[in-house]
């Protein structure tokens, strides 16, 4: 079944509100944006205000999910970018690549900063400084400009976000031959920064629906499906009117929905009352002296009436970035090198620190899982990466910790650590290599400090080890799935 996604300003019959409609509430919007999230902040809220924010507080403890399963909007207040997503089936993440459970579509949106830009290096998406150049100048006429990406020609056009000319495109193959993709982005810049959105779909639930489009190369590719390229502008077009298969659509008319939701809110969202928003928060930090750069994104949660609700949670949020951004300046404090200057007197950094989240949502919104990831790199063969997992119950506003899952007197440790060891053992051996079972049992012991990582969805329970926990750094995070139904007589949460 195709999804149907209705963006909250298409919901009729409901009263709309912005978070940011009062010229008060405007000002606060614009000290918000910020790009270091070490600065504190400061309330300069009425007695009034703080009265009125309690009472309203007060009316949310009757136990209400804030949306009620419906879409959830997503802000980011340095652009006023704003877009809906339905949580039942899309995953949000602030980089591409980030994939925590077993949604069918991944929207991520990121930013960075064009004055960042190098003709020495490439951004995520392979851009120059000088490409960008070309790219901003080629939109402000409402042209394509510079195929990025590996763009499928036929797909590219230029669509109008409020005025702001936008690249628009399919991505169905990169690099070479073996590769398949099912992606849609949309870039555009707005101020000083470059904006892409991507919406994609699993590739192998949608390449099996579709394999007709598809062959095998032994030769360059095993027994992996390929594209047959001859056939891939019938795939497009039947994507395009509609006759794809059902797992195809579904991405398809999801990134359709998502991309007409895109809009450009110079005042903050507007969302129906009682509505979670994402608000997108970001700190960006470099030194010469001491050769590092830092990004690191994170959200804020806002529901209109629930601010002194949600203090709390936010203020954790970002405690988890601070943390670790300040953990890695610390680091970076013995560092007696200099960031190099290329030919065109644009520093190159060594060192360099990545925090990147999920934004999770299951059992009709009531349940939150933010995942975060981080990276950092200082030198050596490889950069390291780790988790951190943070959950709430919406419905009562508060922290989920792993015993709150279970049902007093039920050995879940034991429990979780019996299932980690035999599944990871499985994924091993699936993956082709005896499993070093030494290793595992040490990193999937019954200590609930191995499980501190977990998120949740609908149907499971997912445990996530960070690389050499109970694998080889290749393997990266490993992600343990246990289905509810393995432990619902002993489920406590619902």
């Amino acid at each position: 079944m195709a999804l149907v996604f209705s963006g909250c300003s298409a919901v009729a019959g409901l009263f709309k509100k912005s978070l940011f409609s009062s010229p008060d509430a405007q000002s606060q919007a614009q000290g918000s944006k910020e790009t270091s999230a070490m600065e504190g902040t400061k309330d300069d809220e009425g007695s009034e205000d703080k009265d009125k924010s309690q009472a309203e507080d007060e009316g949310n403890k009757s136990g209400k999910v804030p949306g009620e399963g419906g879409a959830v909007s997503f802000y980011d207040p340095d652009g006023g970018i704003t877009l809906s997503f339905l949580p039942d089936t899309i995953e949000l993440s602030s980089v591409q690549w980030m994939q925590e459970m077993d949604k069918n579509i991944i929207v991520s949106f990121s930013k960075a900063d064009i004055s960042s830009f190098s003709n020495d290096s490439i951004s995520i998406a392979g851009y120059t400084k000088e490409l960008a150049q070309q790219d901003i100048a080629k939109l402000k006429e409402g042209s394509f400009g510079p195929n990025v990406d590996f763009g499928y020609e036929p797909s590219q056009k230029v669509i109008k976000l409020n005025g702001t000319y936008a690249k628009d495109f399919l991505v169905l193959s990169r690099f070479e031959v073996c590769n398949v993709t099912f992606e849609r982005e949309i870039i555009f810049y707005r101020g000083n920064f470059q904006y892409i959105i991507n919406i994609m779909g699993i590739e192998d639930r949608i390449k099996n629906s579709v394999r007709q489009y598809f062959k095998t190369d032994s030769e360059n590719c095993g027994d992996e499906l390929v594209w047959d390229f001859d056939k891939q502008g019938q795939f497009y077009n039947a994507l395009t009117g509609g006759t794809a298969s059902e797992e195809a659509m579904e991405w398809y008319n999801a990134s359709e929905d998502v991309v007409k939701s895109l809009a450009i809110a110079e005042n903050g969202p507007e969302v129906l009352e009682g509505s979670l928003v994402i608000s997108n928060k970001q700190t960006a930090l470099n030194s010469t002296e001491k050769n590092y750069t830092i990004t690191a994104s994170y959200p804020e949660l806002l529901i209109s009436g629930q601010a002194g609700m949600l203090a709390s949670i936010n203020k954790e949020i970002s405690d988890v970035v601070n943390e670790q951004v300040g953990t890695f300046k610390k680091d970076m404090e013995s560092i007696d090198t200099a960031a190099e200057d290329t030919p065109e007197d644009w520093p190159v950094f060594v060192n360099t620190f990545r925090g990147d989240y999920s934004i999770l949502l299951s059992h009709g919104n009531r349940f939150l899982s933010i995942p975060f990831i981080f990276y950092y790199f200082t030198g050596g063969a490889h950069g390291n990466s780790f988790n951190v997992m943070l959950n709430y119950d919406l419905k009562n506003y508060s922290k989920i910790e792993l015993k709150n899952i279970f049902k007093p007197g039920f050995d879940y440790v034991s429990f979780i650590s019996d299932y980690c060891i035999e599944d990871v053992k499985s994924q091993n051996r699936q993956m082709g290599f005896e499993p070093d079972e030494k290793w595992i049992k040490e990193g999937a012991s019954a200590n609930e400090e191995n499980f501190r990582n977990f998120v949740l969805n609908d149907d499971e329970l997912i445990i996530i080890f960070d690389p050499y926990e109970v694998a080889p750094y290749a393997a990266g995070s490993v992600f343990v799935k246990i289905p509810f139904d393995r432990f619902r007589e002993n489920i406590d949460i619902f």
